[in-house]
C-alpha cells in the first residue's frame, strides 16, 4: 500500500504503476475476504452431504454386524456351509460417491472431523477389499468360504463400528 502511494506521488508513469499495485491489492483483499465469509457455509454444506452418506454406510455396518456377523465372532458358529461367495458379495459396501468427490475439501471441516472420516473410510475400504478377495478365492476354489475367513471378516466388520460412530 505504501509502495503504491509513493508511486502515485512520483510521476505520470509511476502513478499508473501505483494505481495498478493498489488495484491488485484491492482484488487480493476482496478475494480473501470473500473466501473467509463463504468458508463456514461451505463447511456446513460439505458436512451435511458427507453426513448423509456416512450415516448410510455406518448404519449398514451396524445392521450387518447385528445379523449375521456378530454370531460369527465365535468360532463355534463358523462352520462350512455358513457362507458362500454369492452370499458374501451381498455384504460388499457400495462405493462412497460424496466422500471421494469431496476429499480435497475435507480440510475445511472443523476439529477432528477429517481424521475421523478418513479413519472410518479406511476401515470400510479394508472390509470391502477383504470381502472381494475372500469371495474371489472361494469362487475360484468352488467351495464355501472357510470358517476362519468368516471369523476374520466378522472381526473386520466390527472394526468399522467405533470409527463410524466417532465420524458421525
Amino acid at each position: 500500500l505504501i509502495f503504491s502511494i509513493v508511486m502515485m506521488w512520483k510521476s505520470d508513469f509511476l502513478t499508473n504503476v501505483g494505481f495498478l499495485v493498489l488495484g491488485a491489492l484491492i482484488a487480493v483483499f476482496t478475494t480473501l475476504l470473500s473466501d473467509a465469509v463463504k468458508r463456514p457455509a461451505q463447511a456446513r454444506d460439505l458436512a451435511r452431504a458427507l453426513y448423509e452418506e456416512l450415516a448410510d454406510r455406518a448404519a449398514r455396518c451396524c445392521i450387518d454386524c447385528e445379523a449375521p456377523w456378530h454370531d460369527y465372532l465365535d468360532m463355534n458358529n463358523c462352520h462350512s456351509g455358513n457362507m458362500d461367495s454369492f452370499r458374501l458379495r451381498k455384504f460388499t459396501p457400495s462405493a462412497p460417491i460424496i466422500y471421494q468427490s469431496t476429499a480435497g475439501q475435507l480440510a475445511i471441516l472443523e476439529n477432528d472431523a477429517p481424521q475421523a472420516l478418513i479413519k472410518f473410510y479406511h476401515f470400510l475400504t479394508a472390509w470391502d477389499r477383504d470381502i472381494k478377495n475372500i469371495a474371489a478365492e472361494s469362487q475360484n476354489n468352488k467351495r464355501d468360504v472357510a470358517p476362519d475367513a468368516v471369523q476374520f471378516l466378522a472381526r473386520r466388520l466390527h472394526q468399522t463400528l467405533a470409527p463410524g460412530l466417532r465420524a458421525l
